[in-house]
């Protein structure tokens, strides 16, 4: 039994660097984030936030869903497994 489960979005945050500050309507080149490349990977979405926060406090805790099997969802499915997240998710593309 699960003290907490979760139904929504599961994100992979993605954090670039910039030059500088853009305007509104502005474009402009991405750069290497230091000694980490060009993006920073980071498993997110209020869901897993929560479920995260809630089972480093001890709940069992499981996420309910659907998931797609490319690198996003397998980088997501391993954040949850390290968070001692249930995984209880429909894998599509399998």
């Amino acid at each position: 039994m699960l003290d907490l489960v979760g139904i929504g979005s599961m994100v992979l945050d993605r954090v670039h660097r910039s030059a500088r500050i853009l305007g509104a309507d502005e474009k402009g080149m991405l750069r290497d984030v230091e000694d980490a490349g060009p993006v920073r990977e980071y498993a997110g979405g209020v869901i897993l936030n929560q479920l995260g926060w809630a089972a480093a406090l001890g709940l069992r805790t499981g996420i309910c869903g659907r998931q797609a099997d490319d690198e996003a969802g397998r980088v997501l499915r391993a954040a949850m497994r390290r968070l001692g997240i249930e995984i209880h998710l429909e894998i599509e593309g399998q």
